[in-house]
């Protein structure tokens, strides 16, 4: 199918009962198809919506997400209605992203190569989280989109992982997830509900842009968009650790 330009796999029922061979089929189609060769873009949304509509999706474009969302009248979920993605992967049960299907998708598909990850409505588990930066080590642009809760978003740019060993050598050095990672916007258009005190989140990602810039994994531009709770003493704050920050209240 070398003409193939777009793929689109829905894990929902009636289709969640062999969801592992769906994966499997997928992944082999995306890897023959030479249209589907390569993602810079990678968007994963979970939705947790209490009797009503929940899931999760993994969508991958071919085309760079470049902070589009920094310019006012545009925003991440523009960037993404705006370009078409080339392979998409939905379930209408969240527990998609616990289990081997996402763990089989990863591993089928070129995920290596993204540039830039979206990550929209919930931060992903510490587990599912630290799975998925190791497959994704060259990433320079992460975008947190309309999360509710940034609180752990911190800890989580924190997180130390064994570097990648050469020629068999025997080294225990660790690396920051994203070593790479120069541009981290913040974006919530809308508030869904109270977001938390920003203060302490201010502080704790202060320490963590600290702490990384001190092992050599500076992230060295953020953006906070539309961020609901934060206030102008506060990007003064983080001002004064980050070499750009832009704001736009």
């Amino acid at each position: 199918m070398p003409s193939l330009s777009r793929l689109y796999v829905d894990l929902s029922p009636p289709f969640h009962d062999q969801p592992e061979s769906l994966v499997e089929l997928f992944g082999a189609v995306a890897q023959n198809t030479s249209g589907l060769a390569e993602f810079t873009t990678l968007a994963i949304t979970t939705s947790f919506v209490p009797m009503g509509r929940s899931g999760a999706s993994v969508v991958a474009y071919h085309d760079v997400y470049n902070g589009a969302a920094s310019i006012v009248h545009n925003s991440t979920g523009a960037w993404m209605d705006e370009h078409t993605p080339v392979v998409e992967l939905y379930s209408s049960s969240v527990v998609f992203l616990n289990q081997t299907d996402f763990d089989t998708f990863c591993n089928l598909l070129p995920i290596r190569p993204v540039q830039s990850l979206i990550i929209e409505t919930n931060l992903p588990q510490q587990e599912i989280w630290l799975d998925f930066v190791q497959r994704m080590p060259d990433v320079t642009n992460l975008c947190i989109f309309g999360i509710e809760d940034v609180t752990a978003l911190p800890t989580m740019l924190s997180c130390q992982l064994p570097a990648e060993q050469q020629d068999g050598a025997e080294d225990t050095t660790c690396q920051y997830v994203f070593p790479h990672l120069r541009t981290l916007t913040l974006e919530e258009e809308s508030p869904r509900g109270s977001s938390g005190p920003m203060n302490g989140f201010v502080d704790s990602l202060i320490d963590c842009m600290v702490e990384r810039y001190e092992s050599g994994a500076e992230i060295v531009e953020l953006r906070i968009l539309r961020l609901h709770g934060m206030e102008e003493t506060l990007v003064d704050k983080l001002r004064e650790v980050v070499r750009s920050v832009e704001w736009i209240p």
